[in-house]
């Protein structure tokens, strides 16, 4: 306030309450947030300028005796403090001028005698009856707001400068138009202050008889953005030219320091001087639309890191112009600003963008990796000028999709057993495969399940599965004790360890990870490979390990000489997460640290895609995950989602939900699918594997432990003995079991009977299609695709009983059309409920039904019920 000029009186804004953030943001001073600012502009500890306040603060007029008067203006008064109006009208007193508020009167100082001047004859002014009008494809306040110049008629032998302008809009923008006195062609001069800009050099307008109409000139403000990778951002640092028929139309300073608004520099076509620029910050760079009639064709924006060159400025070329920037195409232009609603996503930047197009989530103030400001807020670009692509900048990330299996399933031998087995790829599996993978940017890592064994080659594997020997019980029950083998959780976190190992030093091989700046996750799991993909999410975002930054091992201790001080200051180093990533390559993954965070390369995590989470660490069943954490923020990830299982019930499979109290974070969803557990992430064998013959003996036949039972019949035999009871039912069961072959073809079913007591149960064995699986797979899919992962549909495989029956097309065709986090029972019950028997499969069958449940059965699979005796499942929040 205190070095408030008088010739600034009328610039000071009044309406910087109304003034959108992206306006506010290019002027904030360092370290200063946009509240408190406006809190300082209110109480006068600052005022802010502009060439064209949105509300001036200050207005002028002329008192009786001719003096000009300032006044606080009554519009913005509701926008300063009374201190505020107090100081400002101070100000204006202090500076020479008589001033008073709008609210409070101040009396003028006596005026000194004056003689009365001669009274003169007036002349009578010309008559304007020349007209000039031309258009700006946006609202009056953008142009002020987003690029800040002013526009004003050149003046002529017989006129003075035109700078009035009446206003009105018009489909794509405002027309302004003006009027003169002759129809002498003149400038056109668009400016800042006193200072013209670039596109003010260019042949005289021509004026019209008044009520002639006629736009020749136009101009359409764009924001300028560069690509990186499949989003637009904008530059914090550069600088942006406008070209037109190759010469220079201005150049644009970026204003750095993590801002991205810029300013014009006085650089001309024929000079450059880019250290001292124009007054104004702007969001907006105004483009030619119309020049005389015609629309301009031949003009491009230009981005370059470094101020361009007199060498570079006196050598433009249509290559050098294709290399750095954009030619502009004005009716494209124009077609993106009248878009309102969004593209399907996932969304593609193209050369012209709406802006209802280019935002996305974005957790960053910065694009990964990179200098660009992240378009992850509407308003940002709540002008509605269209977004120009001005050119795709290098993509220095590395994307690694991180898949984990779930309990007992491994892609390799259940690809085997899909053939010879009672097992078939699970989503993550099938996912896994369809994973892109690109030179240099993008790599898959896949992490088999907990309880399997992973072998050298196919041979060992086959001999291993033929021979029920791929799997450890003890991996498979606790899921991180396995004493025996080679199993649990953390060895293969070990696994993991020593894939984003060789990842690095292939990339080291092939020269491309010395460019890589950021590295991005999309990470995958069902059951405990989900609760592991979680966890992962945590280490991730702890940091990822600088292979060249050791951590030097402990030195051990040696007795009274030993300095423990020492020792300290080399065991500090650690990370709460544990395991982590930074684990060396040789050892089993556990606390001690390897190496150092790697700071060069930023790390974030883009896609979770999570099948039914169960953890039960340690002791199946209960909310304690031995050391793995689960937890997942809100700023965890992009996009996290989670499709749970409605028909699971076990007491060791509870849920571990996204859900806080019901309640979801914004980037979070969980949606509820048909099935039980395997049925949401896979697993199940298809129909075809259940009748077949020639199956490792281990396996029975039919294959016996995911068919379901359905109980036919009953009969009660009085008086008989146990063993006579036992014996009946062998007999029963030869003929029972042909009789349900002869009954129920299609498929074959199997006859079994089964004696408790006195009393003989006759089931029938229900095959279960898995087909059901497909439905969360292809969900997932779609939530991926949305995420920006471009799935090679080509080694893309669904469930092989999906494509059998075309009602699971259709179910999925409506589930698909459902708002990402909103599938619940109620979209789909009515589809599941007369096909319940043969798409669901029950794990838990055996011990509700009769004669079939013993020992492990019920360790495994035993349920959840309440007082009533209805089953439920246990779901814990993610907390």
């Amino acid at each position: 306030m205190t070095e408030l000029a008088s010739y600034e009186f009328g610039k000071v804004e009044g309406g910087f309450s109304t003034l959108g953030e992206r306006a506010l943001e290019t002027v904030l001073p360092q370290g200063v947030t946009i509240q408190k600012f406006q809190s300082q502009l209110a109480s006068g500890e600052y005022v802010l300028l502009s060439d064209a306040p949105v509300t001036p603060a200050l207005k002028s007029t002329t008192n009786s005796m001719g003096d000009k008067v300032w006044q606080v203006n009554p519009d913005a008064e509701s926008s300063f403090s009374p201190e505020a109006k107090s100081a400002l009208t101070s100000r204006t007193k202090a500076k020479g001028f008589t001033s008073r508020s709008g609210s409070e009167s101040q009396a003028p100082a006596e005026a000194p005698y004056t003689p009365e001047p001669k009274v003169e004859e007036k002349q009578e002014k010309p008559a304007q009856d020349y007209e000039y009008l031309f258009e700006v494809a946006c609202s009056e306040e953008v142009l002020a707001s987003e690029v800040g110049c002013q526009f004003a008629l050149g003046k002529t032998p017989k006129e003075a400068s035109v700078v009035s302008w009446e206003t009105k809009l018009s489909d794509t923008g405002t027309i302004f138009s003006a009027k003169a006195t002759d129809d002498t062609p003149r400038k056109l001069i668009a400016k800042v202050a006193s200072a013209e800009k670039g596109v003010s050099n260019q042949p005289p307008v021509k004026l019209k008889p008044k009520g002639t109409d006629a736009v020749r000139e136009a101009f359409i403000p764009v924001i300028p953005a560069l690509q990186l990778g499949d989003r637009l951002g904008f530059p914090t640092e550069g600088y942006f030219y406008h070209f037109h028929e190759k010469k220079l139309v201005q150049e644009y300073k970026i204003l750095g320091e993590g801002r991205w608004a810029f300013q014009a520099t006085r650089s001309t076509s024929f000079s450059l001087n880019n250290e001292q620029g124009l007054n104004k910050y702007q969001g907006a760079i105004l483009l030619y639309w119309k020049i005389d009639s015609k629309v301009v064709i031949d003009q491009h924006l230009i981005y370059l890191d470094s101020p361009i060159t007199i060498e570079q400025l006196g050598n433009v070329n249509d290559q050098w112009l294709s290399e750095h920037g954009v030619m502009i195409d004005v009716p494209s232009l124009l077609d993106a600003k009248k878009a309102t609603t969004a593209s399907k996503k996932p969304y593609k930047p193209k050369t012209y963008n709406a802006p209802v197009d280019v935002v996305y989530d974005h957790k960053e103030r910065l694009l990964n990796g990179s200098t660009l400001k992240a378009i992850n807020n509407e308003r940002l670009l709540e002008s509605g000028l269209p977004v120009v692509n001005i050119k795709k900048l290098p993509n220095n990330k590395l994307t690694i999709g991180v898949f984990f299996d779930g309990t007992g399933n491994n892609l390799e031998n259940d690809k085997y057993k899909e053939g010879r087995g009672n097992a078939s790829r699970t989503n993550v599996a099938r996912l896994f495969e369809a994973y892109p993978e690109k030179e240099g940017e993008i790599v898959k890592i896949y992490v088999s399940g907990v309880g399997t064994l992973d072998f050298d080659s196919l041979e060992e594997a086959i001999k291993a599965i033929d021979n029920d020997e791929d799997m450890e019980l003890t991996g498979m029950a606790t899921g991180s004790w396995d004493f025996f083998g080679d199993s649990d959780a953390f060895d293969k976190w070990t696994s993991l360890i020593g894939a984003l190992r060789s990842i690095t030093k292939s990339l080291e091989e092939t020269g491309h990870y010395e460019n890589i700046n950021h590295i991005e996750f999309d990470v995958f799991g069902f059951s405990r490979g989900a609760a592991l993909a979680r966890h992962f999410v945590n280490a991730a975002n702890v940091g990822f390990p600088d292979y060249n930054s050791p951590v030097p091992p402990p030195k051990p201790s040696h007795g009274p000489r030993h300095h423990p001080h020492r020792r300290q200051k080399q065991d500090q180093f650690s990370v709460d997460v544990v395991p982590h990533l930074l684990s060396s390559e040789h050892t089993r993954a556990g606390r001690r640290c390897h190496y150092y965070i790697d700071k060069s390369r930023s790390v974030s995590v883009r896609f979770v895609g999570l099948f039914d989470t169960v953890g039960s660490f340690g002791i199946p069943g209960d909310n304690d995950e031995d050391g793995f954490n689960l937890v997942l923020s809100p700023s965890s990830a992009e996009t996290v989602y989670h499709i749970t299982a409605h028909h699971e019930y076990r007491e060791n499979f509870p849920l571990t939900s996204l859900k806080i109290d019901g309640g979801l974070a914004e980037n979070f969803f969980e949606e509820v699918y048909p099935g039980a557990h395997a049925d949401v992430g896979g697993g199940y064998p298809s129909m075809s594997q259940y009748g077949k013959k020639g199956l490792p003996e281990h396996l029975d036949f039919p294959i016996n432990d995911t068919y379901n039972r359905e109980l036919l019949k009953t009969t009660k035999h009085i008086g008989l003995q146990p063993r006579d009871m036992y014996m009946l039912a062998r007999r029963e069961e030869k003929f029972w079991d042909k009789e349900v072959q002869k009954n129920f073809k299609n498929p074959t079913q199997y006859g079994r009977v089964k004696n408790v007591g006195n009393t003989l149960y006759y089931y029938r064995l229900q095959p279960i299609n898995n087909g059901l699986q497909g439905l969360a797979q292809e969900r997932m899919r779609q939530q991926g695709a949305i995420a920006g992962i471009q799935w090679q549909m080509s080694n893309y495989e669904m469930p092989q009983d999906f494509n059998k029956h075309p009602e699971f097309s259709s179910l999925n065709a409506k589930l698909l059309a459902i708002e990402p986090g909103q599938v619940n029972a109620s979209h789909w019950e009515s589809e599941i409920a007369p096909n319940k028997l043969l798409w669901i499969h029950r794990p838990h069958d055996p011990l509700i039904n009769p004669g079939f449940s013993n020992i492990r059965a019920a360790l495994a699979n035993d349920v959840n019920r309440d007082s009533k005796g209805n089953m439920y499942r246990e779901i814990f929040d993610n907390e």
